[in-house]
């Protein structure tokens, strides 16, 4: 607390927990003791204080980004092609494109449908054929829902949902694996 006498003012700093604040004590011309405790008005005013705070900008990162580290240490290639063909492979079951979903998959491919029955696709023209199948409401809306960012990565491939498509890079030349190409390597329709 710190006292002053400004004129005929006592002034009075309170330091408070916020802001500093200031309390003025008036006197009527020179008061005696007993006359200062009848006559004293109080007054207070708080000083304002506008405070600006600049937002901390943390960058979001992208898909690419959180993916990439992770892209790099499995399959040695950028995360792109595969954030790419899953965005594809949305966009098939989203606008119930058979033919450009039956071009993704590596056949021959077993598929359990719903009752666990094994179909096996030998080429695009099974796909389609069993297509309605394949895409049940439910399968179509796990796929649809997975957040590019909440891929589950591992040395097996690329998990859609809770293991409804399963998509990974293969090796396309002989004796080694310098090019490789994302397929569907297995699709596991949800039991609706």
């Amino acid at each position: 607390m710190k006292i002053q006498l400004l004129s005929s003012c006592l002034v009075v700093m309170l330091i408070g927990c916020s802001a500093p604040q200031t309390t003025v004590i008036e006197l009527s011309a020179t008061p005696t003791v007993m006359e200062t405790a009848t006559q004293i008005r109080f007054s207070t005013r708080i000083p304002t204080r506008t405070w600006t705070q600049t937002p901390t900008i943390t960058p979001t990162p992208t898909v690419y980004e959180i993916l990439e580290p992770l892209a790099q240490s499995m399959y040695g290639e950028s995360a792109k092609p595969i954030v790419d063909f899953f965005l594809a492979i949305q966009d098939c079951v989203r606008n119930d494109d058979r033919v450009g979903l039956a071009g993704m998959v590596l056949y021959p491919i077993s598929v359990y449908t719903n009752g666990q029955q094994k179909i096996e696709l030998r080429n695009e023209k099974d796909f389609i054929a069993q297509y309605s199948q394949i895409a049940t409401t439910k399968w179509k809306q796990t796929v649809l829902e997975q957040d590019p960012a909440e891929l589950f990565m591992n040395w097996q491939g690329v998990m859609i949902g809770s293991g409804e498509i399963w998509f990974s890079p293969v090796c396309m030349g002989e004796g080694g694996c310098e090019e490789t190409k994302l397929f569907i390597i297995s699709i596991h329709p949800a039991v609706p």
